[in-house]
């Protein structure tokens, strides 16, 4: 219908504010003229007694075709001689300030609304002096009233100034209160809006949940368009201020909405230098507001301090990262990997597969810092730091409604994930998983925040679908399934608990699925062509309908097949291999015992506690346990965990009200415990450390919950807790000293054997199974004896580069140190220069102008003799020894140079 200009519609926002609306609505319905409107709209979904009320007062009609916001009624009423519209809006969704004024001003019948809080009382004379103000001048936007704190000795406000200064926007009362004119906002409780203007803008940004700074961004947008806000002296309201909020929120948490609202703000409407200024000054500023942030910082820098420091620790690269680091470099540099596949999705590496995301991370860190232990760690131990902060930030949003600590359990959290052994493990090295972890804990971390939101909050309107949580979850989700092959196995799972938990908040919200939905199509197109168009399916339409590989096993869609073993697509999924489910030689009922028996090995003390892990032959049959996964003496959980994790499941028992309380955060954190542990449970490795690092996540909840159920249980003795909780922080200190005191007994001293020592490690019977594993696993500093033996041959020294060790895939080492590129490795560059072989010969050792790599343990004792006579000994090089490698010329040492016997400190 076309919006009268002579009057205006009081529109007044509650929330269970029944005593309030009786005190204060009689002033506004003097103030009323005929033909106005006053519009009450309740957010308070469960609180009929207002609707009740004013129903009976003024026999309120439904009006049907309003009801997508609620039940709203209305009527024609006559008050002391004025006819009246009466509305009412009875909110089926409490979507708090924001969205329910916006909702409100859709249904109102005028040009101009006057937006009251329930607090607030007009005086005489208010809303024609605030009309024809607005009236006046067809550039304002709104006007705002002269407030009065009754309860504050008559202190005046209305009138508002807003600066920029220290990354923030700060704002304050203006003094001058006894003189109209321009204001820096109009005041959301007391002020009178053009209802065209306000809808042009979008009305208040609900990003600003649950109240405060909503009315000066829509005024700070205003302004940005030409609109003034005007302040008018004459029309003066009385407000008692935040009533309501101090009701439902308390002063406190008033206080932390208003400071974060604020940062949204700044960031929001920042522009060009302010936005550095702002990044600059944030956690500044979130440090000095909030003290328990003080102990995220302190976690944060830990972390940082004890997962830095050992980037170089163990003193050598894996196959694995060798691999990782030179197919980076290739692909950064020359948009191809070793095998020629131009950017591909997934490396093949040796066969294995690799997911994309790190590989390219490695040559970009590469590009920048060359390539070095140091540089191909960095970016995991900076992800490993991320995560734990994203963790903290989790927990504080799980528990935020439930304790007032709930900063300080986040920092528990963070604390336990900092000294969780597992995931320091793998924060250091440069393996997948790490990241794939960092991106699934974002993902859920968005998730939570969006299924906890008011179903209004991100809008109904097309246009503003796209402002929601979902989209990073669709980013993170998706990045993690170009970070690590697990994730393809969990993500899909997580879906399915989500669709069967929360389905039907989902499809309450559906718009908002449409652009995370089409955004995860247009990132995933790659990877779904990589998984189901493969390279190595050169006919993928014909693969549909079966093919025979050229070993006769059954193929599925062009994947790559092994023995027995049946793939379920091509590159892409080609490490479903790995799992026994895909085995062709076990029945199902095998599978399933199989499955049983691999998920009680996690949940072990040999493997929580322990660290138990899978064995792997090494020289020359003897086992020893697989220190790629960890030291095989520390597990998973400490023993102070496992006392926590049982207080949990005590109080979890004895305590209704506290499960009633945290049964949810409970759930949620075993669900992340076996969803992460899944990858692991059906790999043909059991146990595999690595692939079930997403559960220590879960893990940590747990131990963090496990704290706030020891405090149920000493509520009686709480002047006790806090040395309680420090005590166990003691604890877990003590706990995780000693184990990196084992780790670096383990990895570095033996990583650091002299000259002098060589020979009697070859003889040593006694060195330890894990020794020799570091030894063997890590290839220790073989990325810097074949650097050496590249300059050599750069500078013409050498004429051949031989390594002699069983060491698997020595060649890609050789490839990260000389950075040639894949066209020239495929082309015979390598093999040119370089000989590989499993053990050393007479025929090594007697070639002119070589450089021999080797082992001195795997030496043969006939060829001893020889090598003390025919080879000029470098054993100490670069940054630190070579360790267990020796690095020999096949020449006499009085033929070397003065520049090359200056190499020999041996």
């Amino acid at each position: 219908m076309p919006k009268k200009q002579s009057q205006i519609t009081f529109l007044i926002p509650t929330y269970g504010g029944l005593d309030l609306l009786k005190k204060n609505l009689p002033s506004v319905m003097k103030e009323t003229q005929t033909g106005d409107e006053v519009f009450i709209s309740e957010d308070a979904v469960d609180d009929l007694s207002c609707l009740q009320y004013f129903r009976r007062l003024y026999d309120l009609q439904p009006v049907p075709e309003a009801s997508v916001y609620g039940q709203f009624y209305r009527a024609r009423i006559l008050y002391e001689g004025k006819s009246l519209t009466f509305s009412f809006l009875q909110r089926k969704v409490n979507g708090r300030f924001a969205r329910n004024v916006n909702d409100a001003v859709a249904l109102i019948a005028h040009h101009y609304f006057f937006l009251l809080n329930n607090d607030v009382q007009l005086t005489r004379g208010c809303r024609e002096r605030m009309l024809t103000t607005i009236l006046s001048d067809p550039s304002i936007f709104a006007v705002t009233a002269k407030e009065i704190d009754v309860h504050a000795h008559g202190r005046e406000s209305g009138r508002n100034r807003i600066w920029w200064a220290q990354g923030r926007f700060w704002h304050a009362r203006d003094e001058n209160l006894d003189q109209s004119g321009p204001t820096a906002w109009a005041c959301g409780g007391s002020s009178l809006y053009d209802v065209d203007k306000w809808q042009v803008l979008g009305g208040f940004d609900t990003r600003y949940y649950p109240a405060y700074w909503e009315d000066i961004d829509v005024s700070w947008n205003a302004a940005r368009r030409g609109w003034r806000s005007v302040y008018c002296h004459q029309a003066v309201v009385h407000h008692v201020h935040e009533t309501t909020n101090k009701d439902v929120f308390g002063q406190a948490k008033i206080e932390q909405m208003s400071w974060d609202n604020g940062t949204k703000f700044a960031w929001k409407n920042a522009r060009g230098y302010q936005k550095l200024e702002f990044l600059g000054y944030y956690f500044y500023w979130q440090l000095k507001q909030f003290p328990a942030m003080r102990l995220w910082a302190l976690v944060l820098l830990v972390a940082a301090g004890i997962r830095l420091s050992f980037t170089q620790i163990p003193a050598g690269l894996t196959v694995d990262e060798a691999a990782l680091a030179y197919n980076g470099y290739a692909a950064v540099n020359y948009h191809r990997d070793e095998w020629l596949n131009f950017l591909p999705v997934t490396f093949r590496s040796f066969g294995d597969y690799k997911a994309p995301l790190l590989v390219y991370v490695s040559g970009l860190a590469q590009l920048v810092a060359g390539t070095s232990i140091w540089s191909l760690r960095l970016p995991t131990a900076l992800i490993g730091v991320a995560t734990i902060w994203l963790l903290m930030k989790l927990v504080d949003l799980l528990l935020r409604d439930k304790t007032p600590r709930h900063q300080v359990f986040a920092a528990v959290a963070g604390f336990g994930l900092t000294f969780s052994w597992w995931h320091f493990h793998f924060s250091h090295l440069s393996f997948e998983t790490n990241w794939a972890v960092f991106f699934q804990l974002w993902a859920l971390y968005e998730l939570i925040k969006y299924l906890r939101a008011p179903l209004d909050q991100y809008g109904r309107e097309w246009q503003r679908c796209w402002h929601t949580p979902l989209t990073w979850v669709a980013m993170a989700w998706c990045l993690a399934l170009y970070s690590y092959h697990a994730s393809k196995l969990t993500i899909p799972l997580t879906l399915v608990i989500l669709v069967l938990w929360q389905g039907k908040k989902l499809w309450q919200r559906r718009r908002n699925l449409l652009l995370p939905v089409c955004l995860s199509l247009l990132l995933l197109t790659p990877l779904l062509q990589d998984s189901f168009c493969s390279v190595d399916a050169q006919k993928p339409f014909s693969l549909l309908l079966g093919m025979q590989s050229k070993n006769g096993q059954p193929r599925f869609l062009g994947g790559i097949c092994g023995d027995g073993q049946l793939s379920l697509a091509g590159n892409g999924l080609t490490r479903a291999n790995s799992s026994f489910l895909t085995a062709t030689d076990l029945t199902l009922s095998q599978k399933g015992q199989k499955l049983v028996d691999n998920l009680l090995v996690y949940f072990q003390p040999a493997f929580l506690l322990r660290g138990q892990n899978i064995s792997a032959q090494i020289y020359d049959g003897e086992l020893a346990v697989n220190v790629r996964h960890g030291d095989a003496t520390f597990g998973v959980l400490w023993w102070t965990d496992m006392v926590l994790v049982g207080i949990l499941l005590a109080t979890l028992l004895v305590f209704p009200d506290w499960r009633r309380t945290y049964g949810r955060e409970v759930i949620v954190a075993i669900l992340i415990v076996l969803v992460g542990t899944l990858p692991a449970i059906i790999t043909d490795q059991i146990p595999h450390s690595n692939q079930a690092l997403g559960a220590v996540i879960g893990w940590v909840m747990l131990t963090t919950l496990g704290f706030l159920a020891w405090r149920r249980w000493w509520s009686a003795r709480a002047r006790y807790y806090p040395s309680l909780v420090m005590l166990v922080l003691l604890l877990v200190g003590v706990q995780f000293g000693t184990a990196q005191k084992n780790y670096l007994q383990l990895f570095a001293p033996h990583a650091r054997v002299t000259a002098t020592d060589q020979r009697g490690i070859a003889n040593n019977a006694t060195i330890s199974q894990k020794q020799r594993a570091v030894s063997y696993l890590f290839a220790v500093n073989l990325l810097d004896a074949f650097t050496l033996a590249s300059q050599q041959r750069q500078q013409g020294n050498v004429d051949q580069i031989i390594y002699a060790g069983d060491l698997e895939q020595p060649y890609i080492y050789a490839l990260a140190a000389e950075r040639f590129s894949p066209e020239l490795y495929r082309h015979g560059k390598l093999s040119d220069s370089y000989m590989f072989v499993s053990k050393m010969s007479e025929a090594e050792l007697t070639k002119d102008q070589a450089l021999v790599i080797y082992n001195p343990e795997q030496l043969p004792p006939a060829l001893v003799e020889l090598e003390q006579q025919q080879c000029q000994k470098i054993v100490n090089y670069y940054h630190g020894q070579f360790n267990n490698l020796r690095v020999c010329w096949t020449r006499p040492s009085e033929a070397l140079t003065t520049d090359e016997a200056s190499l020999d400190n041996g």
